[in-house]
């Protein structure tokens, strides 16, 4: 509405035109608000919608590395285990290769002490 149509308005139906014509702003306003209201209370209801799947999700993801977190402790466990077992085979490979060793030795020994004596050497 342009300043001559509000005058027209004043000089048509006085000031209580004048006062409808606000009143219908004011309604106007009124019913803007009212919208802008809904709408920022459908978002709101949004947010809090994701902010509750985020946290839902939060706890979801907390227990899955619960669950890592105990298959990687018992992984280690393992490993160590695992280890130390590796590390016994290995001692006991040593000490029979040890053991080969020393019998390999005492039949060269042997051997030769037989050959020595066939050759007639005390």
């Amino acid at each position: 509405m342009s300043a001559v149509d509000i005058a027209n308005l004043l000089r048509d139906y006085g000031p209580w035109g004048l006062v409808g014509l606000f009143g219908y702003v004011i309604y106007s306003l009124h019913n803007d608000l009212k919208a802008c209201n809904a709408t920022a209370l459908a978002d709101r209801d949004k947010l809090l919608a994701a902010q509750h799947a985020a946290a839902s999700a939060a706890e979801k993801v907390a227990s899955l590395l619960d669950g890592i977190r105990t298959t990687l402790i018992a992984h280690k466990e393992a490993s160590e285990d695992l280890t130390k077992q590796v590390e016994l085979a290995a001692q006991e490979t040593r000490h029979s290769l040890a053991n080969v060793s020393a019998a390999l030795n005492g039949i060269s020994g042997q051997i030769d002490r037989g050959r020595d004596h066939a050759r007639g050497r005390p």
